[in-house]
């Protein structure tokens, strides 16, 4: 059993995300960012992506499934290689870290490499038994992420492990409220891991607080109140969702339709979670989900993300109006009828990162021109550097400092 994480003191920062459910304003990028960048990831023959959804940003590198872009967009190469070699993985991708000058992969196992990205020597295999062992556990875990100098990985809702560098466990830390490790989970979100300078934060949710990541624990930094009737229950996100999916499976057997009246819709239906929180110098940002569970069954649709700010100076927490910052700073408002930026990529060094397609921008500055419309001219220049089938391209909105 791992040791319990600590409860924010009394000194510690509050956020109040209750509050934004009466303060909701119009943001234009604008107000929040001084200028806009356009990074292209490199396009390889090794290095084409495919997804716009599997992306891991940290400070060091951008991580795809295969590889490693550098923040000038350069694909550096797949540090994880493909097979069934010790140093290999039988799938390829894998999750990869940087700490002390080395590069850390975990997949199937844990291995270490130096910074050419050559194995050092060290592994650890994480299927040597077909029972539920510690190596099952790390290798299930859905986030794997720097811990100090050490390693940690998160196997939800549960538990974080601390690893050292030599990959032995050094101790673990509850953080779900309590042992349900025999449930199958509904899980919500995938920034439960974020970067704010040299500072690793957690944050699940559940426990309504933002820690930073020690050596070997956590450290309580922002407690997050939130416990109005919008808020969804930490008892739902616990269920066992077989529960829900056993139901809902009775009703398609049965022939009926209606799915009003079930455990699922009883418990999530319209109500909101946090999907992560973000930290730069003047905010903390929410990326929020007001949710409709079974949407199609019922013959309603999804909603769209929304974005929650605590600003660290007044300590107001408001709700962005609409599906994100009014655009009026990347050129591309209008681009698929939207007129909002969204941070769909999340936050990181003071940047709001969305990702696009480059055929997505050319088209979109076809169908300008041949309405007539002015084209802004930066957003112009760069269409004219990249090419349809290429990879995809991140907008980088930059914040400003106050």
């Amino acid at each position: 059993m791992g040791e319990a994480v600590e409860v924010a003191t009394e000194n510690s920062r509050i956020i109040n995300i209750d509050d934004a459910f009466n303060d909701i304003r119009e943001i234009r990028l604008s107000d929040i960012a001084d200028s806009v960048s356009f990074l292209p990831l490199e396009t390889t023959q090794n290095g084409l992506i495919s997804t716009l959804n599997i992306f891991k940003f940290t400070p060091s590198f951008i991580n795809y499934s295969f590889g490693i872009f550098d923040w000038t967009g350069k694909f550096l190469g797949s540090i994880v290689k493909r097979g069934q070699g010790r140093f290999e993985e039988p799938e390829g991708g894998g999750r990869v870290l940087f700490n002390n000058n080395h590069y850390y992969s975990k997949g199937t196992k844990l291995i270490e490499y130096d910074n050419t990205g050559s194995p050092t020597g060290k592994v650890r295999i994480l299927y040597e038994s077909r029972k539920m062992s510690e190596g099952d556990i790390f290798r299930a875990g859905i986030e794997f992420f720097n811990a100090g100098n050490n390693l940690a990985v998160y196997n939800y809702p549960n538990y974080i492990y601390f690893i050292n560098t030599d990959f032995e466990t050094i101790g673990s830390r509850l953080v779900a409220g309590s042992d349900t490790s025999k449930s199958d989970w509904n899980t919500p979100g995938k920034n439960f891991v974020t970067y704010y300078k040299n500072k690793t934060l957690f944050y699940n949710f559940m426990n309504d607080t933002i820690f930073y990541v020690t050596d070997d624990g956590l450290e309580p930094q922002w407690i997050v109140n939130f416990t109005g009737e919008q808020r969804l229950s930490t008892e739902a996100l616990l269920m066992n969702q077989k529960i829900f999916r056993d139901e809902e499976f009775s009703i398609l057997s049965s022939g009926r339709k209606n799915f009003e009246d079930t455990k699922r819709v009883l418990f999530f239906d319209n109500k909101h979670i946090a999907n992560g929180a973000f930290e730069t110098d003047n905010y903390i940002l929410f990326p929020m989900q007001e949710l409709i569970p079974l949407a199609g069954a019922r013959g309603k649709e999804v909603k769209a993300p929304y974005i929650v700010i605590f600003d660290k100076s007044t300590h107001k927490t408001f709700r962005v109006k609409g599906d994100g910052f009014v655009d009026d700073l990347t050129g591309l408002s209008g681009m698929k009828g939207k007129t909002f930026f969204f941070p769909s990529q999340g936050i990181i060094d003071e940047k709001i990162i969305h990702a696009v397609w480059p055929f997505e921008i050319l088209d979109f500055v076809k169908e300008c021109q041949a309405a007539g419309r002015t084209v802004n001219p930066r957003l112009l220049e760069f269409s004219k550097t990249i090419q349809v089938e290429d990879n995809p391209v991140l907008i980088l909105v930059h914040l400003k400092q106050k």
